[in-house]
């Protein structure tokens, strides 16, 4: 993974969690860097859904905004993205992202 490549992805995910949130949220050290994990695994199982890929960042971001709020916390960290990401598997049974 490229620096690049990771910067593009960080800007992708402040952009939608911009769109989300209509505001910033801020985002713990590593938190970025799990979700990007994440979503490279579910996008190398289902490639050829582009626009599913979104919907799923949205989910996972506005769950991990419920999960860092619960613990009366306003920055998201990576145990709240692994919650969420949790969560959806839970929601979606047959897909595994982790």
């Amino acid at each position: 993974m490229t620096r690049s490549h990771s910067l593009e992805f960080q800007n992708l995910v402040l952009d939608i969690s911009r769109e989300v949130f209509k505001s910033e949220v801020p985002f713990g050290r590593n938190a970025l860097l799990s979700l990007q994990q994440v979503v490279e695994q579910y996008h190398s199982t289902f490639p050829e859904h582009q626009e599913s890929v979104r919907r799923f960042l949205e989910e996972v971001l506005q769950d991990s905004l419920s999960y860092a709020q619960h613990a009366y916390r306003m920055t998201i960290h990576a145990k709240d993205i692994m919650h969420a990401v949790e969560l959806q598997t839970r929601k979606y049974p047959t897909i595994n992202y982790l």
